[in-house]
Formats: structure tokens, C-alpha cells, sequence
């Protein structure tokens, strides 16, 4: 017993040896070894919730005047320690072709799922109802969806109408534990 606890005490050591000579990038739970020199693969964030925060799903995000609906998500979420956003999301999707844009229903998700193999997908959309001129005082409506792949289930975690904003901001941030028990109730 104890030659066999010795010898998987051995292999596991030379693993970890040869696992840090070699560089991992991840993107979700699938490893890419390429030339990175940062290992974020832990067991910590394995057993963390993947998820994916997508651009919402917006008719003139061109103009410049939408709420930052995707920032106060990402802040909000990123509170929660059981929670693994990755950083420079857009970045990542250019490097890995993945198209994101306008994208409000699973059956878009399938690129990002392939690649990514994210737990959840967190999707928006934003409708500018009142336009004023001045993004202080438009309103808009907004919906925040999530998606399980694994389930294939989606579902509405949150919405509002005729909103600022601001207002938009406040009840993202508010709703903050709610929107993750909504989010961990689909996993």
C-alpha cells in the first residue's frame, strides 16, 4: 500500500512539473496550450460557475447612446466569489471568431458554446422607447435572459420598462443576489 501511495505521489509531481513548463490560456473549461504566461486553470475556479456575459442585443449600439447595460452586469456579477467571468470578453470572442453581436436567444449561442463550453449565458436587450435627445433622460426597456447549455433551458431573470439609466443601473445592482439565485436556479 504504501509502494502504490509513493508511486501515485511520484506521477503526480511530475505532472505538476510538466504542467507549469507549459503555458494554458482557458476559455471556459477546455484548456488551449498555447504561449501565455499565466496559468488560470485552478481547482478554485473549476468548480466556479462559467459564465459568458454577452453585448446586448441592441437596434442602435452604433449610435453611442445605450445604457452600459453589459458593464453593470459584469460589475454587479463579478461581486459574487462563486463566479468565473473572464476578463476582456470581447477580445476573446475577436481572437476566437466567435460572432456576439446581437445575440438574444440560444439558438444563436451555438459558436460561443463550442468554443467556449461556458455554464451560463447571460444575454440582453434594450429598446429605446422615449428618445429625448439626451441619453441622461432617454427610457428604455430592457431584458436580461439566461441561458443553460447543458439544459437547453433559457429564461427572463429580469426586466424593465420605461426606464433612465440610471434607473436601469441601480436595479442591476440591486438585484444583484437575486439575479445569482436566478442564475444558480438554471444550473
Amino acid at each position: 500500500m504504501l509502494k502504490i501511495s509513493f508511486i501515485l505521489l511520484m506521477l503526480i509531481s511530475i505532472i505538476f512539473s510538466v504542467n507549469d513548463k507549459i503555458h494554458i490560456k482557458t476559455y471556459g473549461h477546455d484548456q488551449i496550450a498555447i504561449n501565455d504566461t499565466t496559468r488560470k486553470d485552478t481547482l478554485s475556479e473549476q468548480l466556479k460557475t462559467y459564465i459568458i456575459i454577452l453585448p446586448p442585443y441592441d437596434q442602435i449600439a452604433n449610435r453611442g447612446i445605450s445604457p452600459n447595460i453589459f458593464k453593470y452586469l459584469e460589475r454587479s456579477l463579478r461581486k459574487n466569489k462563486n463566479i468565473l467571468l473572464p476578463n476582456n470578453i470581447i477580445k476573446t470572442f475577436k481572437e476566437l471568431n466567435i460572432n456576439y453581436n446581437m445575440v438574444f436567444d440560444r439558438k444563436y449561442c451555438n459558436d460561443i458554446i463550442d468554443k467556449m463550453n461556458p455554464d451560463i449565458i447571460i444575454m440582453s436587450k434594450l429598446d429605446l422607447k422615449i428618445e429625448t435627445g439626451n441619453m441622461i433622460s432617454d427610457k428604455w426597456d430592457f431584458e436580461i435572459k439566461v441561458y443553460n447549455p447543458r439544459k437547453n433551458k433559457q429564461q427572463v431573470i429580469l426586466k424593465g420598462q420605461d426606464l433612465l439609466d440610471s434607473e436601469i443601473k441601480k436595479l442591476i445592482y440591486d438585484s444583484n443576489r437575486e439575479l445569482f439565485d436566478k442564475i444558480l436556479s438554471l444550473k
